[in-house]
């Protein structure tokens, strides 16, 4: 680098492998997620991404804060400490673990370090050595990568097998271990897995390492967290078959991670750390090392042996719900998979379903979208070595966990109206769910296809407006229109068979399709006709594979409503091809092999609740009209307001006022635009910009369109139409 006066370089520059060594850091994406909020939204914003348990339910023991209490007044450690730890702090953390194992520790084999980060630090450390390599797992805990390059450590990736309950694949270990392998890591209870290891797979790591000829670095700090049927059994156990160096701290079972106390601790009775010089090792790195506040070191004996079992017991129980609520959640997200039920730790890890999503790239920009949208912070599977999955930690608050995964399930800006109190639903629908909780005749299992009341009650009322009446078999209850549209895909998709879909459309039914190897055909929407089906280019794309067609009625997303002439043409249209249609509301008689298939599609899928499905009937009955009427009138005053408005904001038209749905499509003149080279450019810069969120056409299959939901408070809409107005009039050409 270069002197200001050009006569010189300087002989300095940064070092660049602390940039690079770590692919990313989970500290890292973190903050950059944080960077990403949207700070006008005023909910709160929820952590799912951090293992952090310092939350009010998660309060630690008041013997541990009376602990460190008496510590500080007693005057007795305010000096500093010696690099391994005082001596009443090790020997407490010997004798703690030393429970668990068949052999006693002494407190010359624990070193108390400031926090397990310290902890993986000073490992490494003692352990690299020029040409050196060390095997960590994929997904792990990605600050053992962040450390390793700058010890001389070359880093190598076994995987954890997710259908093996996470389990070390030891066939991979061996393949890649070699003279110069230096150690293995396992975390146990598993981050990001949740995972807890059997006794016997980990007898097997031992007898494996042994093989080799390297230790077992074991991250236990996680330890006795488990809330599953495997039950923690710490590697130590096997020290007498694998040196092991066990890494823990107070931070996590404690719920005390801001303390920062850890220790590192071998478990060798075997002697091999200390005649190899590894401990030697150790004590020279924690010579150079600060150490943790002497005042809660002198604390520590007391904490470990006042600390009642009600207190583990109590955290134990509170994790177990929340694990419960997290598993169970994610089962009615058709976006995310998690497939094994966590038995430890804080975390979850979840298979993204990306060929479900429209306009999510990868994990990370599902996590940066989720935290601009809906101010949810969850960590990218990337993070951790697992790209699209995403890491969700259950670690808080029951309430805030439940929003949290609500807002996954569902995002502003999607069409729900729910979030505004003006679009509150009946009270009549609430107290019919209150009633049928409370009765407990609903707490059972139902039929796949639903409870036949329900379903009676859901055929009356659609047999209003129909010539002839439904009965309830001709009804199957579903988890929402989603799984009633994955039901439909399944059941008609068969080799070489095709189904047409509008354009814009719902991106739904096109990634179901594709799901299920159903070849896609789009026929448009006509905008300068009120958005009426091409019945044209429906008889040009079908053929004898053609099995059906879709009709979205009222629009999503073109808030049209099809003329009662134009519907009939269309089911002339599909009666001519021979071709089902696929509406909103289906009328028709199935034909009975259909049937038979949904059936049997829906006997493998989860079904509503059965409670909601009981109150169904009720909910039918009981609403009254006034409630529908009042709704109306508040969506046709929105409309009006988001067609006016938009008639005054340059570079954006909308040529059909909505007459139905909760969307208007407006169309995008990029020509009277600078800077913005299409609908999702639009998009993005409106979201950084503005805080507005509308969804890019694109997504609906029409580009350089926009999607605006009218569906919220008057105010709230007229601000964001404002702000768009704004955004357009910095954005337009200087003739425009």
């Amino acid at each position: 680098m270069a002197m200001e006066n050009g006569s010189k370089r300087w002989g300095f520059q940064s070092n660049k492998g602390l940039n690079t060594a770590p692919s990313i850091r989970v500290r890292g994406v973190i903050n950059a997620l944080m960077e990403y909020l949207n700070k006008q939204d005023e909910r709160p914003l929820i952590p799912l991404g951090n293992g952090d348990p310092s939350v009010p339910c998660f309060r630690t023991t008041s013997v541990a804060e009376d602990a460190v209490v008496h510590a500080l007044k007693s005057a007795k450690y305010n000096c500093y400490a010696p690099s391994g730890g005082i001596l009443p702090a090790r020997r407490a953390i010997a004798d703690h673990l030393s429970r668990d194992l068949p052999y006693k520790l002494s407190a010359d084999d624990v070193f108390v370090t400031l926090g397990c980060i310290h902890a993986i630090e000073v490992t490494l450390r003692a352990l690299g050595r020029p040409g050196t390599n060390i095997l960590l797992p994929r997904p792990g805990f990605p600050y053992y990568e962040a450390v390793a390059p700058q010890t001389c450590l070359e880093v190598r990736h076994f995987d954890v097998l997710p259908e093996k309950g996470w389990e070390v694949d030891l066939e991979a270990v061996e393949a890649l271990a070699d003279e110069n392998t230096v150690a293995m890591v396992i975390i146990n209870p598993g981050n990001p897995c949740g995972n807890v290891y059997s006794y016997e797979h980990l007898k097997e790591i031992a007898e494996t390492a042994r093989k080799l000829g390297i230790m077992v670095i074991a991250d236990e700090v996680y330890g006795h967290l488990t809330f599953g049927s495997t039950p923690y059994v710490p590697m130590g156990v096997f020290g007498s078959i694998v040196p092991v160096l066990s890494l823990g701290s107070m931070s996590k079972r404690w719920l005390v991670p801001g303390w920062r106390i850890g220790w590192l601790v071998a478990i060798d009775p075997n002697g091999i750390l200390k005649r190899s010089g590894v401990v030697d090792s150790i004590c020279s790195c924690l010579d150079l090392s600060s150490n943790p506040a002497t005042f809660i070191q002198g604390a520590i004996p007391e904490i470990l042996e006042n600390t009642k079992k009600d207190f583990f017991l109590k955290i134990i129980n509170l994790l177990r719900e929340a694990v419960d609520i997290c598993y169970d959640r994610i089962q009615d997200n058709p976006y995310i998979t998690c497939t094994k039920k966590p038995e430890g730790s804080m975390f979850l890890m979840a298979k993204l379903n990306s060929s479900l999503l429209e306009g999510i790239k990868d994990d990370m920009d599902f996590c940066l979208k989720l935290a601009k949208e809906e101010s949810v912070i969850v960590l990218p599977g990337i993070a951790v070595g697992m790209k699209n999955w995403i890491r969700i930690s259950f670690a808080i608050e029951p309430s805030a966990l439940e929003d949290g995964l609500g807002r996954i399930n569902g995002s502003s800006g999607h069409g729900d109206p729910s979030a505004f109190p003006s679009f509150r639903t009946s009270p009549v629908a609430e107290d019919a769910i209150l009633d049928t909780i409370k009765s407990a005749k609903f707490n059972g299992y139902t039929l796949s296809v639903g409870m036949h009341p329900a379903r009676r009650a859901i055929a009356e009322h659609l047999s209003h407006d129909l010539p002839y009446q439904l009965s309830a078999d001709d009804i199957y209850l579903t988890v929402g229109g989603t799984q009633a549209i994955e039901v439909i895909a399944s059941v008609l998709a068969r080799p070489g068979a095709n189904i047409l879909l509008p354009r814009p459309g719902y991106p739904t039914y096109e990634a179901f399709a594709r799901c299920s190897n159903l070849e896609v055909r789009h026929f448009d929407l006509i905008p300068e006709k009120g958005w009426e089906v091409d019945l044209e280019s429906v008889e040009a794309l079908a053929d004898e594979n053609t099995v059906a067609m879709v009709i979205i009625n009222p629009g999503n997303p073109c808030g049209n409503v099809f003329t009662y002439h134009h519907l009939k043409k269309i089911a002339e249209t599909s009666r001519k091809l021979g071709i089902l249609v696929i509406a909103d509301e289906v009328y028709d008689h199935i034909a009975l092999e259909i049937t038979k298939s949904i059936e049997s599609y829906l006997s493998i899928c989860s079904a509503p609740a059965t409670f909601i499905q009981a109150a169904i009937p009720e909910i039918l009955k009981r609403t009254k009209e006034e409630f529908f009427l009042k709704i109306i009138d508040i969506t046709r005053e929105a409309a009006d307001i988001c067609y006016e408005r938009i008639k005054g904001i340059p570079c954006i038209s909308c040529p059909h006022k909505p007459d139905g749905s909760m969307f208007a499509m407006v169309k995008l003149n990029l020509s009277l635009l600078q800077d913005i080279s299409d609908d999702m450019d639009f998009c993005l810069k409106l979201a950084r910009e503005e805080s507005v969120i509308i969804l890019p056409g694109v997504a609906v299959g029409l580009k350089n369109w926009l999607r605006i939901s009218f569906a919220m408070e008057p105010q709230f809409l007229e601000q964001g139409l404002e702000r768009i107005k704004a955004f357009c009039q910095r954005h337009a050409k200087s003739n425009a």
